[in-house]
């Protein structure tokens, strides 16, 4: 760890013993920071406003009798991947440990009480606005959450660097430093203690913490880990992994850091609070707030970001009867393996899991005094499951909706499901096909994975000119096109797979033709892929994103849609090519996601060509 000596303003490290008493900076980031780098050098930066900002922060700690103080900007070299993962990672522990944290908002002026009274502004005792203080960027960023989490004292600062508030916390072995404040606000103790009120309902108001997450220190492992989650829902960070990082020290968690995993980072996060924790509140979430319902993309059962969980009244209840031990959850390379008391919904074939989590509301007496619930009656969070025909697997249904509170009698026996890592989210009106590429010594082959809605099912496959070296399973809804190893150097394959509505006589059935072609060259293979569908709207999904990963030579062309007849179907071709594997590469898989949505206003029937009348009904 280093800090700033404040009487020399020299960086000072402490690697590996313990570092002095020091005060801490909570801040937001602006245009002219300095780094570490440019301290060693400060006659040249002392122009920026990143250099007054430590400037400053150095002489309010050495005036309040402290001798280092730490700011993130400059005590941290982030030229070193090492160094920048251990601070993250400690970055909690820092703040906590830190004997005072000073909050600088530069967007938050002082008001005094003249100025306010002409105004006609609602000016609190510490001489800052609530509007002010609502607005302040310091609520909005995600690293500050654990910046106001984390320290035992948090003094806030004005842009002009006059105190407008403080915040003390209930804490194990540490006072509170009294005197200083005393000193600095020229109040006394009754005075200050109004302006701390004052700061700490405006705080609560704004971030939707609890008083007793802001005034007592340790109340933030109590809450459920949903709450912790919402606290960091509408809070924003530059990379998309720091939205994960961000929150390590939220739940006392350490990961190595891997920037450019993206929206990665948050699924690592849940696995390892799921290693340390059996809060089961982790899947109360709900996808509508962020549209997820109309991305055809994958999830599981974990939520895609802290913005999902927007009900911060969910609270962990006590094991139910008939909870056991081995309720637990783990993590398996198939996916997500979990015992779960299940209500089954015969009529509509779903399944809804139990939670031991709960709605707060439903636990408290209303206000019109109903009683609580009896002894052997439970409120308990339940989600949706599908269960797959096929391997038995659950996935969940309409993630978009929020977890359901249900009042239940007798906790039903608990099962042991299993949840694929990367469920399929497959909305009411979204097909699509999965090319993968196997390369193995000897040969090379492509499968095709068709991923089709609960009420579709395959109605036709018609080899065009099939060879034995094709395969097509109904069950798993998979076409396994095997490279000829012997024959002419130009070979093809082309299959044809229909699929149609499952609905009752008398309803136009729709129809989704997927029609593929395999040239196989001396040199290269050429894939060709069409999708003829009634009325769908274009690529809702890039392909361009995922094939980046692909080694190799890879073509995609996208052709304008052809309107065909009255009916309005279109047809639309995609073209993938795939380089010959290198000789010296024994073993090789590329995967390939080509989604489209289907026009939900439209039910005309089409037409599909090389089929006649009767078999197209």
């Amino acid at each position: 760890m280093r800090l700033i000596n404040v009487h020399t303003l020299e960086l000072e490290e402490f690697w590996g013993r313990e570092p002095p008493l020091y005060a801490i900076l909570s801040h937001t980031w602006g245009s002219e920071e300095v780094s570490f780098r440019e301290w060693k050098d400060r006659e040249s930066i002392s122009h920026k406003a990143g250099y007054r900002k430590i400037r400053d922060v150095a002489q309010l700690t050495e005036s309040f009798d402290i001798d280092y103080c730490w700011v993130d900007t400059n005590c941290i070299d982030k030229s070193s991947s090492a160094e920048l993962s251990e601070a993250i990672n400690s970055m909690f522990a820092w703040y906590s440990n830190a004997l005072c944290c000073f909050v600088y908002l530069d967007d938050v002026a002082s008001v005094d009480e003249e100025h306010s009274k002409k105004m006609r502004l609602k000016r609190r005792s510490g001489g800052y606005t609530f509007d002010a203080l609502q607005d302040s960027r310091w609520f909005t960023r995600g690293w500050t959450l654990q910046e106001l989490i984390a320290p035992a004292c948090l003094v806030f600062l004005s842009k002009n660097w006059e105190i407008i508030g403080c915040l003390k916390k209930v804490s194990r072995g540490r006072d509170w430093p009294g005197v200083w404040l005393e000193h600095w606000f020229y109040m006394s103790t009754d005075q200050i203690q109004i302006i701390e009120e004052e700061i700490i309902d405006d705080i609560s108001r704004i971030t939707g913490i609890g008083r007793e997450s802001l005034t007592i220190r340790e109340d933030y492992e109590d809450q459920s880990i949903a709450v912790r989650m919402h606290w960091a829902s509408k809070r924003k960070t530059t990379r998309v992994e720091d939205m994960a990082y961000c929150l390590l020290g939220l739940f006392k968690i350490n990961m190595p850091l891997l920037y450019g995993e993206g929206s990665a980072a948050f699924q690592r996060l849940q696995e390892e609070i799921m290693k340390v924790s059996v809060d089961q509140s982790i899947f109360a979430w709900s996808s509508e707030p962020l549209g997820i319902e109309k991305d055809s993309g994958y999830i599981s059962l974990m939520a895609p970001w802290p913005s999902a969980f927007t009900n911060k009244y969910i609270v962990r209840t006590k094991a139910s009867p008939r909870a056991a031990v081995d309720s637990v959850y783990t993590l398996t390379n198939f996916g997500l393996s979990i015992q779960l008391p299940l209500l089954v919904d015969i009529r509509q074939q779903r399944y809804l899991a139990v939670l031991e989590c709960a709605d707060s509301r439903f636990l408290e007496p209303s206000a019109n005094h109903v009683s609580k619930p009896e002894r052997n009656t439970f409120y308990r969070l339940c989600i949706p499951l599908n269960k797959s025909e096929y391997d038995g697997t659950y996935s969940r249904v309409s993630p978009s909706k929020f977890p359901t509170a249900v009042r239940i009698e007798n906790i039903p026996t608990t099962q042991r499901i299993h949840v694929p890592r990367l469920g399929r989210l497959v909305p009411s009106n979204v097909c699509s096909v999965s090319c993968e590429t196997r390369v193995r010594e000897g040969g090379r082959n492509y499968v095709f994975h068709m991923f089709t809605t609960p009420n579709q099912v395959i109605s036709y496959v018609r080899p065009m000119a099939i060879t034995n070296s094709c395969t097509f399973c109904p069950h798993c809804q998979r076409l396994i096109v095997e490279r000829p190893t012997s024959g002419p150097d130009i070979a093809q394959i082309c299959v044809v797979v229909a699929f149609q509505d499952r609905k009752p006589a008398g309803v136009w059935k729709r129809r989704f033709i997927f029609r593929v072609r395999i040239d196989f060259e001396k040199d290269r293979d050429s894939l060709s892929c069409d999708f003829t569908c009634c009325n769908p709207s274009f690529w809702n999904y890039v392909p361009g994103q995922i094939l980046d990963k692909t080694r190799g030579r890879v073509e995609l062309g996208l052709m304008a849609a052809q309107v065909r007849g009255p009916r309005g179907y279109r047809e639309l071709p995609a073209f993938l090519g795939f380089d010959k594997a290198d000789e010296t590469q024994v073993e090789r898989e590329t995967t390939k996601m080509l989604v489209f949505e289907w026009d939900q206003e439209s039910s005309s029937r089409i037409k599909i060509p090389g089929m006649d009348e009767e078999e197209a009904s």
